[in-house]
């Protein structure tokens, strides 16, 4: 099968992959992998093709228009973005005979989908739901009526977790899929890098984030208990891995230097690491904090779940679609500090044997990611939209 996995960003030179690109380059492994050919198609600053990790990318340029209205900053720009895309897209599915399209869903991708080649979405974000802290009011009015929009233009719809999933079925009156993210098992242990590691946390007890520093993955919530948390655990620190972010006009690893006050000095912030950087400090932290408001089955949970991590997560954000209290990580109450520290509490209380059993549960449940399942998955669906599409077609 030809397939264009069509994106509304994509990689960028020398920057780790995270979120939508990472899930992209995964599946686009995938499907590759079982004899399918990719081709990924993105909006970007010039119109070139390139090659990424042996993937083809058609970069697309895309005007951008400022402003502060948000029907101009959003929907003016979809509507030239998806103008300039869909040019580009006939184009490919021309030379490249492609089969299906999948859209990513995101900011309202695949707006203007033509209906001639048949197109499933995977919903990566749907603003109402998942970035209510990120973006004001009218912006998450103006977001989410586009991805609405978009998403009624498939053939099928499909999420990565239930937390997006039912909302978004329940807004578009169209049945919204679940197949779970694919999980590949990171890099070997000859290729790691060892030098943030040994640098910044050797010896040390630590705790580690890694991720987007935003509101919606839960950064204020750490905000709140951080002093609280270092001044009870003398011995502990915390360290931060992945993009700054600012809140408010406030950068929010500022933020938490601030509520750390005296004992700033132990939390470090390490950067934002590729993975060989970044397996080693995951794989010597004491535990692995994600307390995500809402979430869309994130690789980071997979990535530390896989390796043997205590995790502690969220209800209701997807993260207790992976993780079962107290079995195979912990859960707290979104957006609760308090909660968020008893959880936090409990896994520094765990004994070695209670340790060991939550590691082989956490990793027999991201073995249930592994393609062999969920690209079947996934492969099964791309077979019945074409075989819908078909029978249409000759009516």
């Amino acid at each position: 099968m030809n397939i264009l996995l069509v994106t509304g960003g994509f990689a960028e030179k020398n920057k780790p992959l995270s979120g939508m690109p990472a899930y992209l380059h995964k599946v686009s492994k995938c499907l590759q992998a079982r004899g399918h050919q990719v081709v990924i198609l993105t909006a970007d600053k010039k119109t070139y093709r390139w090659i990424y990790d042996g993937i083809e990318i058609c970069s697309v340029s895309v005007s951008k228009t400022d402003g502060d209205n948000a029907w101009v900053k959003y929907g003016l720009n979809a509507v030239r973005r998806e103008i300039a895309m869909q040019k580009e897209i006939k184009k490919v599915c021309i030379e490249k005979s492609i089969d299906l399209i999948q859209y990513s869903g995101w900011f309202g991708v695949g707006l203007f989908h033509s209906g001639k080649i048949p197109a499933v979405m995977r919903m990566s974000s749907y603003a109402k739901v998942q970035l209510k802290l990120t973006y004001d009011e009218k912006e998450i009015e103006v977001i989410s009526l586009l991805e609405r929009m978009a998403a009624r233009r498939m053939n099928v719809v499909y999420a990565p977790s239930n937390a997006i999933a039912i909302p978004l079925e329940e807004d578009i009156n169209k049945k919204v899929y679940v197949i779970e993210t694919p999980f590949i098992e990171g890099q070997i242990d000859t290729k790691l890098n060892l030098s943030v590691l040994n640098e910044k946390l050797a010896g040390k007890k630590y705790l580690l984030f890694f991720g987007r520093m935003s509101p919606d993955k839960g950064i204020l919530t750490i905000n709140r208990i951080i002093h609280k948390l270092l001044e009870d655990n003398r011995e502990l620190y915390f360290a931060f891995a992945g993009p700054q972010y600012v809140y408010q006009d406030t950068n929010t690893w500022k933020m938490l230097l601030k509520s750390a006050g005296e004992y700033s000095n132990r939390i470090i912030y390490l950067g934002n690491l590729t993975h060989d950087v970044l397996m080693p400090v995951l794989d010597n932290a004491y535990a692995v904090v994600l307390p995500s408001l809402m979430d869309n089955l994130p690789n980071a949970c997979q990535e530390a779940m896989y390796r043997g991590k205590v995790v502690i997560g969220t209800y209701g954000s997807s993260l207790d679609q992976l993780i079962e209290d107290d079995k195979s990580g912990y859960l707290s109450r979104p957006n609760d500090g308090e909660s968020l520290y008893n959880a936090i509490e409990k896994a520094l209380m765990a004994d070695g044997d209670k340790r060991r059993m939550m590691a082989m549960n956490a990793k027999k449940r991201i073995e249930l990611l592994k393609p062999e399942h969920t690209v079947a998955k996934l492969e099964k669906l791309y077979g019945a939209v074409m075989k819908n599409d078909n029978k249409t077609s000759r009516h």
